[in-house]
């Protein structure tokens, strides 16, 4: 007689819920989570919504670079500490409640003739395509020309930067 395998429940967080909680920085929210619910919590997917605003809210660069330099870096070193992870995330928080589109993984960057494609992807190469994009379509003469003139570009070159930016 064979036996029936047992029924086992997956639990699925609410991600509206958690990155409201993370948004609106609720430092207790992974304590009060059930062990089913903690089984599914998932700092890398997390971590991937909270790099993403619409391309109109004001606090868009915050949260690519807030994800990157807060988040990124020593992101492996933590994964035996959730709560910790949660905790980080919640520094990228805007402290309000907002709407994150998923950005899904690249395998890698598009090959680009483009100059200020290419200097950004040497200076930020942790960014995948879609969040390389909204970096450039934010950027404005006066973002570039400092972030330029921050890496030590020639004025030349950066003269023709802008030139492309308009483009």
């Amino acid at each position: 007689m064979s036996k029936k395998p047992e029924s086992t429940t997956t639990y699925k967080l609410e991600m509206k819920t958690v990155l409201g909680s993370i948004d609106t920085q609720k430092l207790d929210f992974y304590d009060k989570l059930m062990p089913e619910e903690r089984k599914a919590f998932s700092p890398w997917v997390i971590m991937r919504y909270m790099s993403s605003l619409p391309n109109n809210h004001p606090l868009q660069r915050y949260a690519i670079l807030a994800v990157n330099d807060l988040i990124n870096v020593g992101f492996g070193e933590y994964s035996k500490h959730p709560e910790l992870q949660y905790l980080r995330l919640c520094c990228a928080g805007i402290g309000d409640k907002t709407y994150r589109a998923w950005i899904p993984a690249s395998s890698g960057k598009k090959s680009n003739k483009n100059p200020i494609t290419t200097l950004l992807c040497e200076w930020f190469p942790e960014l995948n395509n879609t969040e390389l994009e909204i970096l450039i379509s934010t950027l404005t003469e006066e973002s570039l020309s400092d972030l330029a003139r921050s890496n030590d570009i020639p004025e030349k070159q950066i003269k023709e930067l802008m030139e492309h930016l308009v483009k």
